[in-house]
């Protein structure tokens, strides 16, 4: 109970990065005392601690991004998000992608979020890529293609395909 409130306690205070980081570097210290045969084990709980890392980064740079479009997401002016998004800002591309996928302050239009979904996925990110493989499995704004719907799924998962039609116009 004890050991639960002082974690909490160095949470609020230094934050979870801080405290994972900790966490790490102590395994990684005791590591280095452990015996031969039990290195395997530690290292695979390293590994455990290594995603947790790297997911709570990713949740802090998602509320970073955030931070920073709050004031066009209280105001959902479009315009302001096309001017970033024509300035080659994947994240403001992607928002409109997803604005007009889900029709938020706007009426739904799958061909607007094709355009901006696409543009977004070529710049790697990952959840234009992934709505993507639903527009073309459905055929939402956008002739139905498995194949190129694969294509973004694998791009999603970082996979390497070899699929030749991706240069052709069906993804402009």
């Amino acid at each position: 109970m004890i050991i639960a409130k002082i974690l909490i306690l160095l949470i609020q205070t230094f934050g979870v990065i801080a405290i994972i980081s900790l966490i790490i570097s102590l395994i990684t210290k005791l590591l280095s005392t452990l015996p031969f045969g039990s290195i395997t084990a530690a290292k695979s709980t390293f590994k455990v601690f290594n995603h947790i890392k790297n997911y709570d980064n990713q949740v802090h740079e998602k509320k970073l991004i955030n931070k920073n479009y709050a004031n066009i997401q209280q105001n959902w002016k479009i315009q302001d998000l096309e001017n970033l998004a024509e300035n080659g800002d994947a994240v403001a591309q992607n928002k409109l992608g997803e604005i007009f996928f889900l029709g938020l302050n706007t009426p739904k239009n799958f061909a607007k979020s094709f355009k901006w979904s696409v543009i977004a996925a070529q710049n790697k990110h990952k959840e234009s890529q992934q709505r993507l493989v639903t527009l073309y499995s459905n055929g939402w704004g956008v002739k139905r293609d498995l194949d190129i719907a694969k294509y973004w799924e694998n791009q999603f998962l970082d996979i390497k395909t070899n699929l030749t039609r991706i240069g052709d116009n069906k993804l402009t």
